[in-house]
C-alpha cells in the first residue's frame, strides 16, 4: 500500500533531461473503474446515494458518519498532528526537486508521458491499441450499421440527461475544443522554462550573509567580499541594476536581521498548468513557478512581524538581479520583467517575466549564439521568445511547508506586534511599529503588552500560510483529479464563467475567487461538503453535472453568516469535509483543518455576497426548461458595469488622513430634514490609518473598501441587494487590462505607487425595487436602549421617534420624494457628508439624474417632489374615468341595448404615455384616451361591415345627446372620424372632455366585428387575401388585441416597479430619434417588456438609467431576422431564487423578506397562464412560417409572440424596413458611444440628439411652442411661476380651442403620408412639446425601390415624374417638383428645405 500511495501523490515536477512537466503517476494507477457509458446512469454501491438525471446533489451517506464540529474545533489536538508518518514521507520525498541533470539528451523520450494533451497517462501504449483496433473496426463497420444506429439514439438519451440536452453537450464540446492550447506553444514554452529552472539550479551561486546596513549601502558591501579570500567565494549583492527590494511596509530596520540567498529546495510548476487545466485566453495566460526557500534560512519566530516576508523579498530580488544578469545580452532583449503582488495581495510580491514582441526589440543577428555568463545551457536564438504564445511566466518564492506552527497563525491570532505609546498630555493613544532592535526601545513611554497585541491579523497570517501550501493543494487536487474523468472540464467551464461574471483572476481586486478556488471546491465536494461528511458531487459526474453541482452549493450554502464549509487536507485515503450549519463567522470561509487556512481568505463580504448572487442567477438560468442558457452563461460577458447595476457611482479617493476642512469646527445650525443638524460636528472626518488598521487590514485599499460598504450596508439595508466597490486609476477605466493578473511595477521601485489624486472609487449598487424608494429607514424600538444608542450614533440628528400603524414606537429616518434624487441617493450623499465630510458627498458623481432629465417632468406646481415611478396624475385620469364610466351606465335605461363594458384601451390607462397626463393639457398627442364601448349580446347586429358601422355610430349619437341634455355644463363632447382601419371610413368617435380636463375618445365593439372581418376574408379571392389579412390586423390591433394588452401591461407593471418609467423614457428616445411616428405603442412597450421578464443574465432593472441602457444594449445584439422574442409575460423567478435572493445573505434586517413573497404568491395568481413548452414551440413555428414567406424582414422584421399572440405579428406587421434597420443602427451606435466614451451628459446629449444628415432631405417648420399646452415644465421652475394648462381654456367654443392647439406638423404629416406615402418615409417629432423653442423638422426618406428608373407605363405612376434625356421610355421622379407640392401643402408653416446637405429655396 505504501509504494502504491507513493506512485499516486507524487507532486508534477520539471523532468531534468526533458522539456516537459510531468506526472510520475503510472497508468494503472491514474486510470477510473467506471467506464464511460456507465458514468451517464450511476448508482453508488454501499450506501444510500440515489443520483437523479439533472441533480448534482446527493443523500445521506450512511455508511460513514462524522462528529459536529465545532469553532473550538478551528485548532488542531494532538491526534490531530501526529499523522500517519508513512503517507506525509511517501508526499513529501516525492515533492523534493532533488533531479541531476543530464549531458546527453538520447535518453529523454523513455521519462516523457504526457504531452499536455487530453489523453490518457501512456499515450504511446494507446496509440498501439489503436492501431490494432482499427482494422477490427473497418471490418465491422457495415456489419453493425444497424446496431450503431441503435447506440446512437440511446447515448443521445443518455447525454441529454446528463447534459440538459444533446445541444447543450455540443456546445460544451466545442467550447472545450476552442480553449484548448496550442501543443506547439506547449512545446516552446516548457523549452523555455526547461532552461530557466537549469538557470535558476545551477548558474546562481549562493550569496553571503546581508545586514540592513549592507542593503542600504551595496557599495560597502562589495568592497567587504574583495577583501575576502576567493576560494569559496559566495556572490555579493548586485545592485547595478538600480534593482529595488520589494519589502513591504514597514521597512525593515533591525540591524541584526539577516539576509541570505541559497539554493532553492524546490523548483517544481503549480497551478492550472501543472494540473493540466489551463485554457487558451486573450490575457492572463500566466504559468507559475514556485521556488521554495530552504527551510536554514528561516528561524522559529520569523512568523512575527513581517520577517518571513522580508526575506523572501530579499530572495526575490537577489534571484531576480541574477537572472537578467545572466539573460542581459542582445539576443535575449525580448525578455520584460517586472515585480507583481500575487493576487493583488502587497505582502507577496513575484516576478514576473514577460515576451515582447520581436518585432519591437532591437536589431540583432538571428544566427549567433549571445554571451553568456558561465554555462547557462540556454538556447539563446529568437526561438525562445515565447510572445506569440500569449504567456507569461511568475516566479512565485515561497516557504517550505510546514515550516511555521499552523496554530499560531489561526485566523483569530495576533501576529504582528506593536507598542503602545502613552503620553499623558494626549487624550488619544497613539500607536507605533515596534522597533526591529532592542537598543533602540530605551524609551520609558513604550509598554511591551498593549492590548492591540491581541488583535487578530487575519489577512496576515492567512497570506502566511498561503506562501507555504502552493504544492499541498496542488497534491491534494491533483488526487481528486484523477479519480473524475471530467474534472478538467468542469474546472474549464468554471473557469469560463468566472471570467464573464468579472472574477478574473482570483485577485483581491477582482473578488478573490478564481480558479484555484474553484477547482478546490469542486475538489472538497467530490469528497464531502454536506452537513454529515455527505458527499454532494460524485466521481461519475459529467462536466455540467460537476459544474451545475458547484453552481448550486455556491448559491444555495450560506458561507458567510449562516454556516462555514471544514475540511482537512491531510494525505489520508479519506478526506473529511463538512458544512456547518448556523456556525458563521461572518467572513466567507472554507477552513482548512490541517493547516489552518481559510480559502476564500482573499475574499470580502460583498465580493462573497456578489458570487453568490451570479451563482443563484446561473442557477436559475441553467434550471429554465425553455429557453437554452449556454451563450448567457458561457459566451456573453456580463460584468458591464452600466448594465449590471443600477446605479454607479464616483468618488474620490480619500488619502490617508483625509479632513474636510470645510467641515471642521462648523456648527451647523439649518433646520432642514436633508442636513445633519446634530451628528457632522461629532463626526471625526479624519480617516484614521494607523498601525491597528494596518495589522488588521494589511492595505489602506482594503481599510477604506470596507469602511464604505459598511457604512453603505447599514445605511441602505434592505433597499439593496448587492453592493460592489472598486478602486480604479482614471487613465486606466477605459483600457482592457488583457494582461492584468495583479498589480504590476518595476524592478526600479520598491513598491507599487498608486496615484491617489489621479484615482476615484467605483460603487454599483443593485436596488431592490420594492423597498429603494421606501419614505422611512424604520430603526429599533424606543425600548432597545442599546439598539437605540448605537442608531442614533449613525445617524445622527436625523433620527426621530415615531409611532407607527401598529402602535410601536420607533426610531427612524423620514425622506423627502424629489424627481430627480432618488431616495437611494438623498442616503448616500447624507451619509458621506456625515462621515467624510459635506465637500466629499458633494463630489459624488453618477448619471442617474442625468437620465431621470431626460423624462418629462409634468406641468404641476408638487412636480419636484414626485417620484419618477410616481402615478398620481394617472390615478387622477382613472378617476375621472371612473367618474364618466358611472355616468355612461346610467344611460342604459334610456338605451336600447345596456352597455356591458367600457374598456379602457390607450397608453395612459397603461400608466406608459410619454407625457403624463395633466388636465386640459390639448397638445399632448396622448390627450385623448381611447376607451371602448361594448353593448350586450343581440342577434339583431347587421350582417354587413358599412350596416354595422352605421348602427354603431347611431349609438354613440343617442349617447352624445344624453350627455347634452344631462350633463351640458359639466362634459363637453363631439364626434369624429376614425381612419384607423384601412377601407373602413365609416367609424365614428365620440370624443369627450370631463370637468377635471381630461379626454376621452369612445369607440364602440360588438361581437359581430370580429366575424364580419373574418369571413371578408375568408370569402375573398386569392389576389385580395393578403389585402383583407392586413386589415383584420389593425382591427385586431385597434380593439381586442389592445384590450388585451392593456391588461396585460398594467398586471405586469406592479410587479416591476421601473418598467413604465423606463417605456417612457425608451419612447422619449426613439421621438428624438424620429422613430417613434413610426411605431405602434405596442410594440414599443412589448421590447421594453422583454429585459424586465426575460433579463437573461442579470435581475430586472430597478432603475431608469439601467433599464433603458438595457433595452438599448438588447436591440443592438438583436439580430431580428433570426431570432424571435417569445414573451412568458407571467414569467416570475423561482421560489428557490427569490427565497435565496431575498435572505439575510448581505446581513441584512430580515424586514427585507417582508411583503415579497406575498407578492410573488399574488403574481402567480393573477397571472396562471404561464407560458408552456407546447406554447413556446407553436411560437417558434409561427415564426419559421413568417422567415419562409419573408426571409429578409421586408414585411415583417419584430417577431414579438406572448400567449395572448401567439402569431407574432399583430403589432409589428408591415413595419417599413429602412425603420427597424435604423433602430438597430442607432442602437449600435449608441452603445460603441458608451463603451467607447462612458455616461456622462455629453454622451447622454448626443444619444438624444437626432442625425439629420442620414436622411434624404428635412424640412424645417415654424416655431410653435406648446410645451405648456402639453403639460411639460422645461428645465427648472418655480412653484409659483408654473400656470394652471386650463387657464384661458374656452369652454364654450371646443372645437376651435383644440383646433389652435393641436400640433399642426402632425396634420401636414398625416396629409403628406396620404399622398406620397407609397415612394417617401416621412418622419417627424411626434411629441412637439418637447422642445422649448417650439422647433420640429420633417425628414424624407425616398424608398430605394422607387428612385431608380423605371419604364414608363400607362395609369401606373402616382406621383410626379420625368423623362430621362438618354431614354425617352424611361422616367424618374421628379424632385424639385415634389417638393414644389410639398411646399404648396405646407404654406407658411414650412420655413426651408434642406436637400442633402444644400439648403434650398423652394417655389411655393
Amino acid at each position: 500500500m505504501g509504494s502504491k500511495r507513493k506512485r499516486n501523490d507524487t507532486s508534477i515536477k520539471i523532468k531534468s533531461n526533458s522539456a516537459k512537466f510531468t506526472s510520475k503517476s503510472t497508468s494503472g494507477d491514474s486510470s477510473i473503474q467506471t467506464s464511460s457509458q456507465n458514468n451517464h446512469n450511476i448508482k453508488s454501491n454501499g450506501s444510500s446515494n440515489v443520483i437523479t438525471n439533472d441533480n448534482t446533489s446527493v443523500t445521506k451517506n450512511d455508511t460513514n458518519h462524522s462528529e459536529q464540529i465545532s469553532k473550538k474545533d478551528l485548532d488542531l489536538s494532538e491526534n490531530d498532528e501526529s499523522l500517519s508518518e508513512e503517507n506525509d514521507s511517501d508526499i513529501h520525498s516525492n515533492s523534493k526537486s532533488q533531479i541531476a541533470s543530464k549531458d546527453s539528451s538520447d535518453n529523454i523520450s523513455e521519462d516523457i508521458s504526457d504531452n499536455y494533451s487530453d489523453n490518457s497517462f501512456d499515450e504511446d501504449d494507446e496509440d498501439e491499441d489503436n492501431d490494432k483496433i482499427q482494422p477490427k473496426l473497418k471490418k465491422q463497420k457495415s456489419l453493425n450499421h444497424q446496431q450503431l444506429s441503435a447506440q446512437d439514439v440511446q447515448i443521445a438519451r443518455e447525454t441529454a440527461e446528463v447534459f440538459k440536452s444533446n445541444i447543450f453537450k455540443l456546445k460544451i464540446d466545442e467550447v472545450i475544443k476552442e480553449i484548448k492550447l496550442n501543443q506547439s506553444h506547449l512545446t516552446k514554452i516548457e523549452k523555455f522554462l526547461y532552461s530557466l529552472y537549469n538557470l535558476i539550479n545551477n548558474n546562481i551561486n549562493d550569496s553571503q550573509i546581508f545586514s540592513i546596513s549592507d542593503l542600504n549601502e551595496p557599495n560597502k558591501s562589495k568592497s567587504k567580499s574583495k577583501s575576502k579570500s576567493k576560494t569559496k567565494q559566495k556572490s555579493n549583492l548586485n545592485l547595478n541594476l538600480n534593482l529595488k527590494i520589494p519589502f513591504c511596509d514597514p521597512k525593515p530596520t533591525n540591524k541584526d536581521f539577516k539576509f541570505q540567498y541559497l539554493k532553492p529546495s524546490d523548483i517544481s510548476v503549480v497551478g492550472s498548468y501543472a494540473l493540466k487545466n489551463s485554457i487558451r485566453l486573450p490575457y492572463n495566460n500566466i504559468i507559475d513557478l514556485a521556488i521554495t526557500m530552504p527551510s536554514s534560512l528561516f528561524e522559529k519566530k520569523d512568523y512575527l512581524n513581517y520577517r518571513a516576508f522580508y526575506k523572501r523579498s530579499f530572495y526575490l530580488a537577489y534571484l531576480a538581479s541574477n537572472l537578467i544578469s545572466n539573460f542581459s545580452n542582445d539576443q535575449l532583449n525580448f525578455l520584460d520583467f517586472n515585480y507583481e503582488y500575487l493576487n493583488d495581495d502587497i505582502l507577496t510580491p513575484t516576478l514576473k517575466i514577460d515576451f515582447n514582441n520581436p518585432k519591437n526589440s532591437s536589431k540583432s543577428k538571428s544566427h549567433s549564439k549571445p554571451k553568456s555568463n558561465g554555462n547557462t545551457n540556454i538556447d539563446s536564438s529568437i526561438d525562445c521568445n515565447c510572445y506569440h504564445t500569449n504567456f507569461s511566466i511568475r516566479l512565485i518564492v515561497c516557504f517550505p511547508f510546514n515550516i511555521f506552527d499552523y496554530k499560531k497563525l489561526l485566523p483569530f491570532k495576533n501576529s504582528i506586534r506593536i507598542q503602545q505609546n502613552v503620553n499623558s498630555t494626549q487624550k488619544k493613544h497613539q500607536l507605533q511599529t515596534p522597533p526591529q532592535s532592542s537598543s533602540t526601545s530605551s524609551s520609558n513611554t513604550l509598554q511591551t503588552a498593549s492590548p492591540a497585541n491581541t488583535i487578530p491579523t487575519p489577512i496576515y497570517n492567512s497570506s502566511l500560510i498561503s506562501n507555504t501550501t502552493y504544492n499541498h493543494y496542488l497534491k491534494f487536487i491533483y488526487k481528486t483529479q484523477k479519480l473524475t474523468d471530467s474534472f478538467k472540464e468542469a474546472a474549464n467551464l468554471g473557469r469560463i464563467w468566472l471570467t464573464k461574471k468579472g472574477f478574473l483572476s482570483g485577485s483581491i481586486s477582482n473578488g478573490g475567487f478564481g480558479n484555484f478556488e474553484f477547482t478546490m471546491l469542486m475538489a472538497l465536494l467530490l469528497n464531502g461538503g454536506g452537513q454529515e461528511n455527505n458527499k454532494i458531487l460524485l466521481f461519475g459526474f459529467s462536466s455540467y453535472q460537476l459544474f451545475k453541482g458547484i453552481i448550486k452549493y455556491l448559491a444555495t450554502q450560506d458561507l458567510l453568516t449562516n454556516g462555514h464549509l471544514i475540511f482537512s487536507s491531510t494525505t489520508n485515503d479519506k478526506i473529511y469535509c463538512k458544512y456547518n450549519n448556523n456556525e458563521g463567522f461572518n467572513v466567507p470561509t472554507i477552513f482548512d483543518k490541517f493547516t489552518k487556512l481559510n480559502i476564500l481568505w482573499k475574499m470580502s463580504n460583498y465580493s462573497y455576497n456578489l458570487l453568490r448572487h451570479e451563482a443563484i442567477l446561473t442557477l436559475n438560468a441553467l434550471n429554465e426548461t425553455i429557453n437554452d442558457p449556454f451563450d448567457s452563461i458561457f459566451l456573453k460577458n456580463n460584468n458591464i458595469d452600466y448594465l449590471k447595476y443600477d446605479i454607479n457611482l464616483e468618488i474620490p479617493y480619500p488619502t490617508p488622513g483625509f479632513n474636510d476642512k470645510n467641515e471642521k469646527n462648523k456648527k451647523s445650525t439649518n433646520n432642514d430634514n436633508n442636513n445633519d443638524t446634530n451628528g457632522t460636528e461629532t463626526i471625526n472626518n479624519i480617516i484614521n490609518f494607523g498601525p491597528l488598521e494596518k495589522i488588521s487590514f494589511v492595505s489602506y485599499d482594503n481599510f477604506i473598501q470596507t469602511k464604505l460598504y459598511n457604512i453603505l450596508l447599514t445605511g441602505l439595508k434592505e433597499r439593496v441587494h448587492q453592493i460592489s466597490i472598486k478602486i480604479v486609476e482614471k487613465k486606466n477605466i477605459d483600457k482592457n487590462h488583457k494582461n492584468y493578473s495583479g498589480l504590476q511595477f518595476p524592478l526600479n521601485r520598491r513598491k507599487y505607487l498608486f496615484n491617489t489624486e489621479d484615482s476615484i472609487i467605483k460603487i454599483g449598487l443593485i436596488l431592490n425595487q420594492d423597498y429603494c424608494e421606501k419614505l422611512v429607514t424604520k430603526g429599533p424600538l424606543n425600548s432597545e436602549k442599546e439598539a437605540v444608542e448605537k442608531f442614533k450614533k449613525f445617524w445622527g440628528g436625523k433620527s426621530q421617534l415615531r409611532r407607527f400603524k401598529d402602535g410601536s414606537i420607533n426610531e427612524c429616518i423620514v425622506w423627502n420624494y424629489s424627481y430627480d434624487k432618488p431616495i437611494v441617493l438623498q442616503i448616500i450623499k447624507y451619509l458621506f457628508a456625515r462621515f467624510f465630510g459635506k465637500s466629499f458627498a458633494s463630489k459624488i458623481a453618477t448619471e442617474l439624474p442625468c437620465f431621470i432629465s431626460k423624462l418629462p417632468k409634468p406641468l404641476l406646481p408638487e412636480s419636484n417632489n414626485l417620484s419618477i415611478i410616481n402615478t398620481s396624475t394617472f390615478h387622477n385620469l382613472k378617476a375621472s374615468f371612473d367618474k364618466l364610466s358611472k355616468i355612461l351606465f346610467e344611460f342604459n335605461r334610456d338605451l336600447p341595448l345596456n352597455i356591458k363594458a367600457i374598456n379602457p384601451n390607450s397608453s395612459g390607462f397603461r400608466y406608459s404615455s410619454v407625457l403624463q397626463p395633466i388636465p386640459f393639457a390639448i397638445s399632448n398627442p396622448d390627450f385623448f384616451n381611447e376607451v371602448l364601448l361594448q353593448f350586450e349580446s343581440s342577434k339583431k347586429w347587421p350582417d354587413a361591415i358599412n350596416g354595422l358601422e352605421d348602427t354603431k355610430t347611431a349609438f354613440l349619437l343617442k349617447i352624445y345627446e344624453l350627455l347634452n341634455n344631462k350633463y351640458k355644463d359639466r362634459y363637453k363632447a363631439f364626434m369624429t372620424s376614425d381612419k384607423s382601419i384601412p377601407y373602413n371610413n365609416n367609424i365614428k368617435i365620440l370624443n369627450i372632455i370631463t370637468p377635471e380636463g381630461y379626454g376621452f375618445s369612445i369607440k364602440v365593439l360588438t361581437e359581430r366585428d370580429e366575424i364580419l372581418y373574418l369571413r371578408a376574408v375568408s370569402n375573398c379571392s386569392k389576389d385580395k387575401r393578403n389585402l383583407l389579412e392586413e386589415v383584420y390586423l389593425k382591427f385586431n390591433q385597434n380593439y381586442i388585441g389592445s384590450i388585451k394588452h392593456t391588461r396585460r401591461i398594467l398586471l405586469i407593471s406592479h410587479h416591476f416597479q421601473y418598467y413604465l418609467a423606463t417605456v417612457r423614457l425608451f419612447k422619449r428616445w426613439l421621438d428624438d430619434q424620429l422613430l417613434y411616428c413610426h411605431l405602434n405603442e405596442e410594440l414599443i412597450e412589448l421590447i421594453v417588456l422583454k429585459v424586465f421578464v426575460d433579463s437573461e443574465y442579470w435581475l430586472p432593472p430597478s432603475s431608469i438609467e439601467n433599464g433603458f441602457l438595457r433595452v438599448l444594449y438588447f436591440i443592438a445584439n438583436w439580430n431580428w431576422r433570426e431570432n424571435p422574442i417569445i414573451l412568458d409575460i407571467s414569467k416570475k423567478l423561482d421560489q428557490d431564487f427569490l427565497s435565496v435572493l431575498n435572505s439575510d445573505s448581505n446581513g441584512q434586517n430580515q424586514e427585507s423578506n417582508i411583503g415579497n413573497d406575498n407578492k410573488s404568491d399574488n403574481l402567480k395568481d393573477i397571472l396562471s397562464d404561464k407560458l408552456t413548452i407546447k406554447d413556446y414551440q407553436v411560437s417558434m413555428s409561427n415564426f419559421l412560417k413568417v422567415r419562409k414567406i419573408d426571409p429578409n424582414g421586408l414585411r415583417t422584421q419584430f417577431f414579438i409572440s406572448t400567449k395572448d399572440d401567439p402569431s407574432g405579428i399583430l403589432w409589428s406587421n408591415n413595419q417599413l424596413l429602412p425603420i427597424a434597420a435604423r433602430l438597430t443602427a442607432l442602437s449600435k451606435v449608441a452603445m460603441n458611444l458608451i463603451s467607447q466614451q462612458g455616461i456622462n451628459a455629453l454622451t447622454l446629449n448626443i444619444l438624444f440628439k437626432p442625425a439629420l444628415n442620414d436622411y434624404d432631405f428635412v424640412i424645417e417648420t415654424k416655431s410653435i411652442k406648446l410645451s405648456k399646452s402639453s403639460g411639460i415644465i422645461l428645465g427648472k421652475a418655480f412653484k409659483n411661476l408654473i400656470v394652471d394648462s386650463s387657464q384661458g381654456f374656452n369652454h364654450e367654443n371646443i372645437s376651435d380651442e383644440i383646433a389652435n392647439k393641436i400640433d399642426p406638423v402632425s396634420e401636414l404629416v398625416n396629409e403628406l403620408n396620404g399622398k406620397y406615402s407609397n415612394i417617401i418615409i416621412f418622419s417627424y417629432h411626434k411629441i412637439a412639446g418637447l422642445n422649448n423653442k417650439g422647433e420640429n423638422v420633417i425628414t424624407g426618406l425616398f424608398i430605394p425601390s422607387m428612385v431608380n428608373n423605371k419604364k414608363f407605363r400607362i395609369g401606373s405612376v402616382g406621383y410626379n415624374i420625368k423623362a430621362i434625356e438618354e431614354n425617352k421610355d424611361e422616367i424618374i421622379i421628379n424632385k424639385d417638383s415634389l417638393f414644389a407640392e410639398i411646399a404648396r401643402l405646407g404654406g407658411d408653416l414650412i420655413t426651408s428645405f434642406q436637400y442633402k446637405g444644400m439648403i434650398k429655396n423652394v417655389k411655393k
